[in-house]
């Protein structure tokens, strides 16, 4: 899994390229977010999963603890650009909603 982080015109992106799965360690993407979180203190920070072809509980926990570290330091999360069989996922655990709403 490969992670970078940008700046876009509402705040911060993680990008996130491979699988979101136990065995790529999904903690790398909560690490990443609290870093955007450190250093720019953005009033939004987006994960960008668009390139993400399978995600597991890990990679699902991965992505709450991130949502909640962000709305923790104030800013706004959002999930963006799931493929289909991610965002299947998300909904059967009935997180796809409360991961890309923006709050």
């Amino acid at each position: 899994m490969d992670i970078a982080t940008y700046q876009n015109g509402e705040g911060q992106v993680v990008e996130v390229r491979g699988e979101l799965t136990n065995a790529e360690d999904p903690e790398r993407v909560v690490t990443a977010v609290e870093r955007v979180l450190a250093t720019a203190a953005p009033p939004l920070v987006k994960v960008n999963v668009r390139h993400v072809p399978i995600v597991d509980l890990e990679g699902i926990a991965a992505l709450v603890k991130a949502r909640k570290a962000v709305l923790g330091s104030g800013a706004r999360f959002r999930l963006i650009d799931g493929q289909p069989r991610v965002r299947n996922r998300l909904a059967v655990t009935g997180l796809l909603h409360l991961l890309e709403d923006g709050a």
